[in-house]
Formats: C-alpha cells, structure tokens, sequence
C-alpha cells in the first residue's frame, strides 16, 4: 500500500510506532518460510518520485531479519530526505518526506535498508526542480559611478550557477574583483574624459538557460558632474531654491545629512526616510524601491543632488524627493543624533519634513494609547475594505490621530501609523508634555494640515498629573463605564449637565428610548507588541472588551423619529427632520480664558454623514434662536475594515464666557448616511460619541 500525503501528523506517527511492533507472523502476506530471510515491500519499488512542493509517502515492509535501519547512501542527502523512523524490528512501517526543492535542478538519492551494517535492499528517490531564480538582488538596475572611480558590490537572487561580463567597450573600464554564489565585486576605473555609461550583464550558466539573463548600467560621471567636485548646501539653501518645495535641481551640489527617522519601528513608510542637518531643515526622501532603504536612525550620509526632483505627493500633498536611488549616497558613516528644532505649534509651517521639538502641549483627548482603534485589524489593507465615498471624511484604518494644544490654544496632530511598534506601550499623558517628532503634511478633503510623526514613544515626555494640563476642565462627559444597571439619567464625569438627543435618553434601558453601549477600542491600560517570524503583530493583553477599554455611547434614529422632542419652529425648511446630540450645561463657571470644545465620533454605515455644531440658552429653543458655532462631517466608524471615533475640536464663541447654563447640539443637517453614497439615514444608523469636553485656556 501507498499513499501521498502533504503533512504528517501525530495520530500517524504513533500509528506507526505502533505498526512496529507487528511481528513478522502478523503479515499475513507473508508466504516465506520462517526461516528464510528476507525483506520485501508491500509494493516492489525501485524508484520513488515527488514534484517540486514535496509531500509524505508512506511504506510498508515485510522482513524477518530483526533489526534494521534505512540509511541514504550519501549523508548530504539526509538535509532533503526525511526518514521515519529510521530503525525497527522485523515487519513494519515507515515514511519518507521530502521538502520543497527550491533549486533550478533535480535531484535524487539513493536510501538503502540495512541490516547487520549491510545494505540488503535499496532504491532511489528523486524530485523535480524548482523554478530557476534569476534577479538582481537591488532596487534598480543603474549604478552611478564617481569621475574619480568607484567600487559596487552587486548582488543576485539566484539559485544556479552565473557568470558576469562587461559588454562592449566597458571591459576597458568595468573589472571584477571577488564574487561568492551571490555577489559579485565590480570596479570601475578614474574617468578623465567625458561622461560614459556601460553595461554588465550577468547570465545563468546551464543547458536550457540561455534566457535567464540580467543587466546592470554603470553610469560614471564626468568631473564636471562629480559628487566630489560638487558644491556643498545645506538643507534650508537648498529649499531656497524650491517653489514651496517643489523643484529640479540643475547644478552639482550634493547635502551631509543625518538620518532622523527610524524605520526599523515601523512609524514611517517602509519606502520613506527623512534627513536632516544643522540647519535645521529636512528632506523627505522616497525610494524608487523599499528593499533600497537600509539607512539607520543617526546615519550619516551625503547626498548628491544633481539632477534630483522634488515633488508633491499627490495623496499628503507634501514634498518628497521622489524615485531615490542608493546611487545618489556616495558617503556613509555613523552620526550623532540631530538636536529637534525647538518650535511652537503656530510655526510649523516652516519645518515640513523636519524633526521638531513642541515643549509644552498636552493631549486634547487624554484616553487610551496612541492607536485607538479595533487592534486585529492593524493590517487591513485590502482594497474592498476602504469605502471611497466616505473615505476622504475618515482617517482612515491606516493611522490614528490625536489632536495637541498648546499653551496659546493652537493645536495640530499628532499621527500614528497602524503598524508602529510602540503604539500601545503606554496610556497618553494626562497633564503636559514635551512632544519630539516629524513635521508631515497630512490632506484629507482638500485640507492640508501639519502632522507630527513620533520616532519612538520616548519623544513623549510628560506628566501623568492633571493639574499640569494647559487647560482647565470644566465639562467633561466620558470615559464612561460598563454599566450594569440602566441610568435615567446620563451625567458627566466632571461639572454638571446631562447628555442626551432628541430621540433617547437614558442609558442601558429595556425600553426604546436609551442610548445605548458600544466598543470604542480606546484601551485603558497599555500593551506590549510582538512580532512573529511572518510579521504579523500581536498585543499582550490583547484588547479584550469590557475587561481593559472602554465604552462609547451611542444612539439611532437621526432623521425623522416620531417622537422627537425637537422644537423645528423657526425652520426655513418645512420638510426639514433631522436630530440631534444634546448636551446640556448646568452650573458652568469660567474664568474668563478661550473656551474649547473637543469630542470623539463617528457613524455607522447608515448614521449621519453632515451635522453642525450650535448653541442656545436652553434646549427647546426654536431652530432659529441655536447660533451655529461649525459644521463637521461625521467619520464613517468602520471605514477601512478597522473601527474608531474620530478626534475634533472647535473653538467655542466667547459669548459663552458669561453663561451659566446653556445647550450644545450636534444636529444632523442633511438626510444623508455616513456611507456617503447618496442614500438617506435609516432608523437604525447610529452615531457615538466616546469623550466630550469642554476647556478653558489657562
């Protein structure tokens, strides 16, 4: 008998081991006189085959002789063919595994049964090639060389035998120095004339593999064009020389620059590196290639800059220097760390992709850690998952993003990719904090906003304690708790007030008028990620419910409820029916500084897309006598396959600087779902809301 399998198990082994023990009378195949030897399969074999992937196939077989062992003839051969078990007594059974052969030929060995140290019966075992692995092992396939000559090591992805040669006229300037089975050494000599290019081209050796071919262009410069005869800039004179960072540099000039950003923690793009010097300024540099960026935090580089473009990026609508190639490197040594530029939040329009230092900010939103958002979905990339409509009004499942303020009430964001490394090491600051990070332009719906990109969560410093924060509290709904018993009434954390819409009130309720309770994927306790030998990341402890995140309340029915407690008097629109989210203010006493409103949301698929934030001096008051303060356009929740609530904040009118008690609304302003692709709210759409603040300046 024999059968092909693809992976063993342990129910087979044991079987097996329990095949073992059958003695020889147990065969009832067996028509050999017992004392007789021999040893005979159940099927005559000479030669087992298996393709290029591998398997299993198991075997039995039929002897008397007592002990024996099954060996290959060539121990080499041992690293493919896998044999079990190797030994036993008499009759039995056993399997051969063979892996996948990921080599360009075929091969075979030879296994043999041995008794008594001596092979008594054997038979061979071959497998079909790989696919014939023919590349180079770089980004791209031009190398520039100096006018003063240069030395490359070229490296290929190949698994059969190559040999390298310059083509044409370059053999008097292109030789080989040292080559391994995956490298070769090339030098090319001082160039005293004008600028030459040349090819190598490197081909598999073998019959059948004429076609497996590949080249490289050596592309020397003259000493007009040399990096070395260059004119060295600094980062800021080169940006001079940009419209608004967009440009092609003509002349030879070539930049020294420090490494800041840090990819090995995955908070930048994988293709992306950013450069600084001492002038205070960076570059953002993207490669034509990913495998090509191998730089390290505080390198040391110079960078050769003719012929280099800077462009916009269609998608952040910042500068880059686009299509980079290592070429342009042509020194590289260890550095010393950048000092950030020192900068308050309303100058960083003068320092895109430079590393910054903000002294004293404080998290608008002071929950969870830097990415607030559904955790098994870190990774979400599928092209099915991003709705289109809704996407330019989300953030998106990519990146998580918190608002900073300072101490003059300007604030900007603080961005953090879905991948970085450090995203759950630690719950945000509480009071104020010294920032460190990237500035990055950041478009979303036509508006182009600064970013700040963290390296490490060590650009964080600060304090846990509240009263160092740059704003007072004076009305705080949420966190809120997993509640176990309904609340008539829903009442904020600090001041006095009550949250509510138009349609429900309450919380946890049996009845059809409550709010109700939701995940918000806002951790309140920190995690520690691991990253396993397939990349994928896991969080230790895992998000898990109500047991360390917490909740966000949520409520339906945004258009049309019949029981809505909306007073639509005033209205220009009679068919208008929207809802709303009431937040009404009791007892409220500033001191007289600028007042912040600054909250979390989102909605469902079929929650309200467009809402306005307004005030009035009580909550029934007509439509007509609510003062809009802005308009917001609700984040679809799910957007991009990972849930979260999007952070917002607005300045409040100084009118209410003197109020005691007042009404905030967030109404629904037009009967069109979060989902954004024309259709209207349905009853069942939902908005949420996880935080709601509002904060004098100091």
């Amino acid at each position: 008998m024999k059968t092909i399998r693809f992976h063993s198990n342990l129910l087979l082994r044991l079987g097996l081991i329990f095949a073992l023990g059958l003695s020889g009378s147990a065969c009832s195949q067996d028509e050999t006189a017992a004392d007789e030897p021999y040893v005979r399969f159940g099927e005559e074999i000479r030669e087992i085959s298996y393709d290029r992937a591998g398997g299993a196939q198991d075997f039995e077989m039929y002897t008397n002789m007592g002990d024996w062992t099954i060996e290959t003839t060539f121990a080499e051969d041992e690293e493919w063919i896998d044999i079990w078990p190797r030994e036993g007594h008499n009759s039995g059974r056993f399997t051969i595994t063979v892996g996948e052969n990921t080599e360009a030929f075929a091969r075979y060995g030879t296994v043999n049964v041995v008794v008594g140290g001596k092979s008594v019966k054997s038979f061979t075992v071959r497998q079909a090639s790989g696919d014939v692995i023919f590349a180079l092992g770089m980004g791209n396939n031009t190398l520039k060389a100096s006018a003063q000559g240069s030395e490359f090591n070229i490296a290929l992805q190949t698994n059969v035998g190559w040999k390298a040669e310059a083509v044409g006229e370059a053999a008097s300037w292109i030789e080989f120095g040292e080559a391994t089975d995956s490298t070769q050494i090339v030098s090319v000599k001082p160039n005293s004339g004008a600028e030459r290019s040349g090819e190598i081209r490197f081909f598999a050796l073998g019959t059948g593999l004429e076609e497996f071919y590949t080249n490289v262009i050596i592309k020397q410069f003259d000493q007009e064009h040399d990096p070395y005869n260059g004119t060295q800039q600094t980062i800021a004179q080169i940006k001079q020389r940009l419209n608004n960072g967009i440009g092609h540099i003509t002349e030879n000039l070539w930049v020294e620059a420090t490494v800041v950003s840090d990819a090995s923690l995955l908070n930048i793009e994988s293709n992306q590196m950013v450069v600084q010097d001492e002038s205070g300024q960076g570059i953002l540099i993207e490669f034509a290639n990913t495998k090509d960026n191998i730089y390290k935090l505080n390198d040391k580089l110079k960078l050769h800059l003719y012929e280099a473009e800077f462009v916009q990026d269609p998608v952040t609508m910042g500068s880059k220097l686009a299509a980079f190639t290592p070429n342009a490197i042509f020194d590289q040594s260890a550095g010393e760390p950048i000092r950030p530029v020192e900068v308050t939040i309303d100058r960083l329009d003068n320092y895109e992709n430079t590393l910054v230092k903000l002294p004293s900010v404080e998290f608008s939103v002071p929950l969870g850690t830097l990415y607030n958002s559904q955790e098994d979905q870190y990774d979400q990339t599928s092209a099915g998952s991003v709705n289109l409509q809704a996407e330019p009004y989300t953030d998106g499942h990519l990146r998580y993003v918190h608002i900073l303020r300072d101490a003059t009430g300007n604030w900007t964001k603080l961005l953090t990719r879905s991948y970085f490394l450090e995203r759950y090491n630690r719950i945000v600051p509480q009071g104020a904090c010294s920032v460190t990070g990237i500035v990055m332009k950041y478009t979303k719906n036509n508006l182009t906003e600064n970013t700040l990109r963290v390296r490490t969560i060590g650009d964080i410093e600060g304090s846990d304690d509240e009263s160092t924060r740059l704003t007072r509290t004076l009305v705080q709904f949420g966190p809120f708790d997993w509640n176990a018993i309904p609340l008539e009434k829903v009442t904020p954390v600090v001041g006095s007030g009550e949250i509510k819409t138009t349609a429900f009130k309450g919380l946890q309720s049996t009845q059809s008028i409550a709010l109700e309770l939701g995940y918000s994927h806002t951790r309140n306790i920190p995690g520690v990620l691991t990253v396993g030998a397939n990349g994928k990341q896991t969080v230790t402890p895992p998000e898990n419910g109500q047991e360390n995140t917490y909740p966000y309340i949520l409520a339906r029915d945004f258009w049309n409820h019949t029981g809505s407690s909306m007073n639509r008097l005033g209205s220009t629109d009679p068919d208008y029916k929207g809802e709303a989210w009431v937040f009404n203010v009791t007892d409220f006493a500033p001191s007289g500084g600028d007042l912040w409103l600054t909250f979390t949301i989102a909605s469902s698929w079929y929650g309200p897309l467009e809402m306005c934030i307004e005030w009035a001096d009580n909550e029934d008051a007509p439509l007509n006598e609510y003062h809009p303060i802005e308009e917001f356009v609700s984040p679809l929740w799910n957007e991009g396959g990972a849930f979260h609530l999007r952070q917002f904040t607005a300045k409040l009118p100084d009118e209410l600087k003197s109020k005691r008690s007042f009404t905030i609304r967030f109404r629904a302003t037009e009967n069109h779902r979060a989902g954004a692709n024309g259709l209207a709210i349905s009853s069942g759409g939902y908005s949420g809301i996880s935080f709601w603040a509002l904060t004098e300046q100091k």
